[in-house]
């Protein structure tokens, strides 16, 4: 479980130019780290253990053309 003080909106802004899959490793990195402190939950610093571990593997080309892709599709 997620300790009470997790912010979730502050961390998906951290994981701003990862992608789906990177976000669900930095998840589960940060569950990993909270079992091998036999914690009760996860809590705020897994999550930011995790992201430093965890590089972006996106890259800001992609991400425009993704960009692009998303207005073209919108319209």
């Amino acid at each position: 479980p997620l300790e009470n003080g997790v912010d979730l909106q502050a961390i998906a802004e951290g994981c701003e130019g990862y992608s789906g899959a990177e976000c669900a490793a930095i998840c589960r990195e940060a569950a990993l780290l909270a079992l091998e402190e036999n914690a009760e939950a996860i809590d705020p610093n897994h999550f930011m253990q995790a992201l430093q571990k965890i590089p972006a593997g996106t890259s800001t080309e992609t991400l425009a053309v993704l960009a692009r892709y998303r207005q073209g599709s919108q319209g």
